[in-house]
């Protein structure tokens, strides 16, 4: 009895499920930034920026220059080539003493000039890939070689990857520039009417001013993100700038903050505004084969900074502001849906809402949408609301008592 026991028990245990793809934390090679490009003969450039858990572990000295040995530098950058990306970033083993991992990748960096060639065979294994999380890594286009990008220094961030993932982060304060995951690239790929976009990350010259006395200044280059990569399903056509940028945004309804700068037109006061919230509302009419899209936006904001003789506490001041704001941001609009019919393409989703609301319509001309953009007639409107005035009421300047002073 105790042997059919025993023996019953030892099948129980066999059959249990275990973790037949187990690897040990320090057998892996955790992948922070991809940087794609292509090589002259046709084949995929990948580089792959690893950290060096032992100086990162260490404290202050992760902190290096570009002249300090491999052995004391925060992270490792580690160069794949193939026919293929999953090739290239195989390949990449030849030269890790781990497994490459990317589950904790955060950036994908692709060349402007791979990207104007076409992305499809980069998207299909990102893709497939099993260890790509789509939700925390962000895709971005440079025009420049992306590789520099992962090996510019900062004393901010010892790692380039995670410098680059902690400024797009911080997007809510400008509006600049988008933020846009694996996974909604690979929704506007796969949406009919739909064009997908990324943001742009360049490296901008060292400025030239003087050194500040007892400051800690960055040497080397600065990495920022500003602008638009605007492409035609796979291929990159042309770029949106930072105004374009929020043009672009204020009409997918995804800005929710950043800053309005007014320059009031009686006083030439500047007037400095913060965005707190925004709502959009576009919509699209078919009549006699003419597209015409109408677009309503709503903005509330709050004044963060009066200079000049101008009284914001003034209902017809307010009231002037208001307009201003609205002006501003139609102007904004106006200017991304120039340069999108421009390039024939729509990051906006017209073709989308086309496809959602007439769809016997869409389905008749979708093969010349392209060829139609830039003839759809666009009707932008925008309301905007000063909400807060700040913790104060009218400029000191405007104060009687502080002018008799």
């Amino acid at each position: 009895m105790k042997r059919l026991l025993f023996t019953l028990c030892l099948f129980l245990l066999l059959g249990l499920p275990t973790c037949w793809d187990l690897r040990e934390v320090e057998e892996r090679g955790y992948i922070l930034a991809l940087a794609v490009d292509k090589t002259p003969q046709g084949d995929i450039r990948v580089i792959g920026q690893i950290p060096n858990l032992r100086v990162i572990g260490g404290g202050p000295r992760g902190m290096v220059t570009p002249g300090a040995s491999i052995e004391s530098k925060p992270f490792g950058n580690f160069e794949g080539k193939g026919a293929t990306f999953c090739e290239a970033v195989r390949r990449m083993s030849l030269e890790v003493s781990r497994e490459p991992f990317l589950a904790h990748c955060r950036s994908i960096i692709f060349s402007e000039n791979m990207a104007r060639e076409g992305l499809t065979d980069a998207v299909d294994f990102l893709k497939r890939c099993v260890d790509m999380r789509p939700g925390l890594v962000n895709i971005y286009v440079t025009p420049e070689d992306p590789a520099r990008l992962l090996s510019i220094p900062n004393t901010q961030a010892p790692l380039p990857a995670m410098r680059i993932d902690e400024i797009s982060g911080w997007q809510h304060v400008t509006y600049r520039f988008p933020q846009v995951p694996l996974y909604l690239f690979l929704e506007m790929l796969t949406s009919e009417g739909q064009d997908p976009f990324a943001a742009l990350v360049m490296a901008e010259p060292e400025k030239s001013s003087p050194p500040i006395e007892g400051a800690e200044r960055e040497q080397g280059p600065e990495v920022k993100l500003k602008g638009t990569a605007l492409f035609q399903k796979f291929r990159m056509v042309g770029c949106l700038d930072e105004k374009e940028t929020r043009g672009l945004l204020w009409v997918l309804n995804k800005v929710k903050g950043g800053q309005l700068v007014l320059r009031h037109p009686l006083t030439s006061a500047l007037v400095s505004l913060d965005i707190s919230r925004s709502r959009g509302k576009t919509e699209l009419d078919v009549k006699d084969n003419k597209y015409t899209v109408e677009i309503k936006i709503e903005a509330v904001g709050n004044i963060t900074e009066a200079e000049g003789p101008i009284d914001v506490c003034d209902p017809q001041i307010k009231e002037e502001l208001e307009k201003l704001m609205g002006e501003a941001i139609s102007s904004e609009v106006r200017a991304a849906v120039a340069k999108a019919q421009e390039l024939r393409c729509d990051p906006f989703g017209f073709g989308e809402l086309l496809r959602r609301t007439s769809p016997k319509e869409w389905k008749k001309i979708k093969k010349q949408w392209r060829e139609i953009i830039p003839e759809v007639e666009v009707k932008v409107e925008a309301k905007g609301i000063i909400q807060r005035k700040g913790m104060s009421g009218k400029p000191p300047f405007l104060d009687p008592w502080i002018t008799r002073k």
